[in-house]
């Protein structure tokens, strides 16, 4: 009676039982990995394994060689693409700088113009216009290299450059025929320094020292106000054109 309780205890003793089951099942798995890699598998999967590895390696090491070689490529790329901008942003702001020196130069006569009484002060009592800036000048084709997208804006530039030149020949026109023709039959006619009607300069004055006058006087001030507002608009046009091709970038501005 005894025994047969010792033997029902021993069969139901579930700690020694998974024991022997986990240990079982390590040695079981063991012994069948060997006999996979020593006698089921074939030589030539070794062989294989070898070659399908250095496939992957060289496979694996090119890709990593062209992502390294592309990513150097990007930035060379982007330094040359920086480069260019920055050399397409100085020169616009030469041109603007240039622009504005030239508005300078016209804002100038014209402020010597308007400090006249009327237009025939200009014509007769107004002294030679002097002391103005005249040597700068917009290089609308070095300009065209970078306004690609611009030609019209670029022609009508060039027309307002010739524009620019043409009115500065017109105040050295007036004032070379002040000097050398005005003056010396003002002088001779007694009407230097002192006010005069219409009627006395043209009484006492040539015709031709009175005509040339009142013509000379005349271009000037067209010429200074047409010049005025068309380097003032192609400034703007061209700050506006530069901002849509370089948002990011800063281009100069004029001074209300």
């Amino acid at each position: 009676m005894e025994d047969k309780v010792v033997m029902t205890s021993e069969k139901n003793d579930p700690i020694i039982v998974g024991i022997l089951i986990a240990i079982g099942a390590l040695v079981l798995w063991y012994f069948a990995s060997l006999a996979i890699v020593e006698a089921v598998l074939p030589a030539w999967t070794s062989v294989l394994s070898d070659f399908f590895t250095a496939v992957a390696g060289a496979f694996a090491g090119a890709f990593f060689a062209f992502k390294f070689s592309d990513r150097i490529e990007t930035r060379r790329r982007k330094e040359e693409e920086d480069k260019k901008t920055e050399k397409n942003v100085a020169l616009i702001n030469k041109a603007l700088v240039n622009l504005a020196v030239q508005l300078n130069t016209i804002k100038n006569i014209v402020f010597t113009l308007q400090k006249q009484d009327h237009f025939f002060s200009i014509a007769f009592s107004m002294r030679a216009v002097e002391n103005f800036h005249d040597g700068s000048r917009v290089d609308v084709g070095e300009l065209s290299l970078v306004l690609t997208k611009f030609p019209d804006l670029l022609l009508d530039l060039s027309i307002e450059q010739d524009g620019f030149i043409q009115t500065l020949k017109s105040v050295y026109e007036r004032n070379k025929f002040y000097s050398n023709v005005l003056q010396p039959e003002m002088r001779k006619a007694d009407l230097l320094d002192r006010s005069c009607s219409l009627e006395e300069y043209q009484r006492a004055l040539p015709e031709y020292a009175f005509r040339g006058a009142i013509d000379a006087a005349q271009i000037m001030i067209e010429n200074t106000a047409a010049t005025d507002i068309g380097l003032s608009k192609k400034f703007v046009e061209i700050r506006q054109a530069a901002e849509k091709m370089y948002p990011t970038q800063q281009f100069l501005k004029l001074e209300a």
